[in-house]
């Protein structure tokens, strides 16, 4: 959840609560087993973290042979049994430098059992119980028409995009949830960095952070595309909870993230350290990202490796 540093901050494709991470800590699993942080030991070459400080064989051995094989940078798991947790694990590495580096150096960060992790789009969930909590305050409906809603207009530039995709403000909150919309795929290409500058140049759009385009402006660039489908219509899965992330600041007043915090997490009692907020500039996006949460790595199938 929060803010996510790919040309458009707030939002990460897939999610609306960008970088939302979940850490395996809750009321209800607090005991006296302490969470270790630094790895005390290895197995197959791989470091090993968590109580207790022993080898578990039927654990450790095939996670760490996996490791080995596979080439898996890091993960962290725990066990709870009757409210009481059993177990912890972290293995190898939170951050693994540069993709040339295949030595670990001192910039290599491990991986702990107290490092938050991003659960990419399991986050929809969470943003769809966040919308229902508004609808029962009345202050939405299923019904809401989203881009009315939101009083947003489509950037039209440059010419090829003249014509807008009038569908898009028959959208309602409904077909977001369901995943039938038809909005676009997102794409990497949604904001050409030409037109960006362009736009920027000439006070059309307002940077946040001094780098970053804000939620509404980057729904506003989305818009040019043309739906898929009529709303209602058809089922595809798809990116447009980044719309109902921009509901739920508008419908709350508050940042989509610390709404969540207020009305989800914390009447579950969710409190230790259940999201995470990137508020910097994207030159600093991956320095805090290496601090403050598990780096994340893609496999390549090109390359047949985890980058």
């Amino acid at each position: 959840m929060g803010l996510a540093a790919k040309t458009i901050p707030w939002l990460h494709i897939g999610t609306s609560l960008s970088g939302l991470k979940v850490n395996c800590q809750s009321s209800i699993m607090a005991n006296d087993f302490s969470l270790e942080q630094a790895p005390w030991g290895q197995l197959n070459g791989i470091n090993i973290s968590g109580y207790p400080r022993t080898i578990l064989p039927d654990l450790d051995e095939p996670m760490t042979n996996l490791y080995a094989k596979t080439g898996m940078v890091g993960h962290s798991c725990a066990r709870v049994y009757k409210g009481r947790l059993i177990f912890t694990r972290a293995y190898g590495w939170a951050y693994k430098g540069k993709p040339e580096e295949t030595v670990p150096t001192p910039q290599w960060i491990p991986m702990s059992t107290i490092r938050s992790n991003p659960i990419g789009s399991c986050s929809k969930s969470i943003t769809a119980v966040a919308i229902l909590r508004l609808i029962e305050d009345r202050r939405i409906s299923l019904d809401t028409k989203v881009i009315e809603y939101l009083e947003v207009e489509p950037i039209l530039e440059p010419p090829e995009f003249a014509h807008f995709d009038r569908r898009w403000k028959d959208i309602r909150i409904r077909h977001l949830l369901s995943h039938t919309a038809g909005v676009p795929d997102w794409g990497k290409q949604l904001i050409p960095n030409s037109l960006l500058n362009e736009m920027v140049k000439t006070d059309k759009i307002k940077l946040v952070n001094g780098d970053q385009v804000s939620r509404l402006d980057a729904i506003r660039f989305w818009m040019r595309m043309p739906l898929q489908f009529e709303p209602g219509r058809q089922y595809k899965y798809a990116g447009g909870y980044e719309l109902l992330a921009a509901v739920i600041e508008k419908a709350s007043g508050m940042r989509c993230d610390r709404f969540v915090e207020k009305a989800v997490f914390q009447p579950l009692s969710l409190t230790s350290e259940t999201t995470w907020c990137y508020a910097g500039t994207r030159a600093k996006y991956e320095q805090y990202s290496r601090e403050h949460r598990f780096f994340g790595y893609g496999f390549n199938r090109d390359k047949n490796a985890y980058e």
